[in-house]
């Protein structure tokens, strides 16, 4: 009996892009016994969205699904309400898939039998890093790479262009929470982040899988420090959430103590890589010492998520 996965994308307003992604998705390959799906979900896209998934849904098993509601999370959980097989990836509207990235996928999943899998996210610059990039700024880039040695991981996270699930892990875990997940703007995330923190506390198989790859392209235009910065204050309000949603250990204002700890270590290597004029690195740590300083709001006086949130 063929085994069916399901690969699941939002969209909004990105259909040249839509468009790569999909050309590369009808380019992979599948081990012996697995067949594929792709569910696009439109999320109230007024470009031509619509016909760029009609040219593709002729080979039958690309389709299209609408989800008025904007935000990427619950889009997502519509497209794994729709989705038909057993095992579901998960990519963007921006990224190219690897011809082999369902096998490998597939492959950890089955090895370790995974309740959650992820994999490597390589970077496709419009116009190459800053001047500035700093390794440590990777995952503000959405780029992701654990090393390259596959297995089962206590505490590792996907990101939202690879990863995977089964879909009776994803209903035990109640689908992606709604109150994370990026807006139409791309600001705001940790919905996947959030997702793999509660499968790894619900003592569920996490899998990475470093050739299970995928290419994520940066546009020019996300690859200023104003962009970053915006992003990162935008954001405080989930990771404080992330934060607050971790069990065990001393707590102040709702802050594990080992957080404001850190933030010490933060502002060390702040001051370090001023004075040693390592640009992107002193970057890095200003970006979380920003977000250090919206959460501290938040846990003081809880008043201003709404401000925060209505400014997002």
């Amino acid at each position: 009996m063929t085994k069916l996965v399901s690969i699941v994308i939002s969209t909004w307003n990105r259909s040249a892009l839509l468009s790569r992604t999909l050309e590369s998705i009808t380019k992979l390959q599948c081990p012996s016994g697995v067949d594929w799906e792709c569910v696009v979900v439109n999320n109230a896209s007024t470009d031509d969205t619509d016909a760029i998934v009609e040219r593709f849904a002729q080979g039958g098993r690309i389709r299209s699904i609408y989800w008025p509601t904007p935000g990427l999370a619950g889009a997502r959980n519509a497209g794994v309400r729709e989705a038909k097989g057993d095992f579901i990836l998960i990519t963007d509207d921006d990224v190219l898939v690897d011809q082999a990235w369902l096998t490998e996928a597939v492959h950890i999943k089955d090895e370790h039998n995974a309740d959650l899998v992820y994999g490597r996210i390589e970077p496709d610059w419009e116009s190459g890093p800053p001047r500035w990039y700093s390794p440590l700024l990777a995952g503000t880039f959405g780029i992701l790479d654990h090393g390259d040695k596959a297995g089962v991981t206590a505490t590792g996270c996907g990101a939202g262009a690879n990863h995977g699930f089964t879909s009776s892990a994803f209903q035990r875990l109640g689908g992606y929470n709604s109150s994370f997940g990026l807006d139409q703007n791309g600001l705001g995330g940790s919905e996947d982040e959030d997702l793999f923190q509660r499968a790894h506390r619900a003592g569920m198989v996490v899998a990475y899988q470093p050739n299970s790859r995928v290419s994520h392209f940066i546009p020019a235009s996300r690859c200023s420090k104003q962009y970053l910065i915006e992003r990162f204050r935008r954001g405080a309000a989930s990771h404080f959430e992330l934060l607050k949603n971790q069990r065990g250990g001393p707590t102040v204002a709702g802050i594990p103590r080992y957080f404001l700890r850190n933030q010490l270590f933060v502002g060390r290597r702040w001051l370090f890589s001023l004075l040693t004029g390592k640009q992107g690195d002193a970057f890095f740590y200003e970006l979380r010492l920003r977000r250090f300083w919206q959460i501290l709001r938040l846990a003081i006086d809880p008043a201003n998520r709404s401000t925060h949130k209505s400014r997002a």
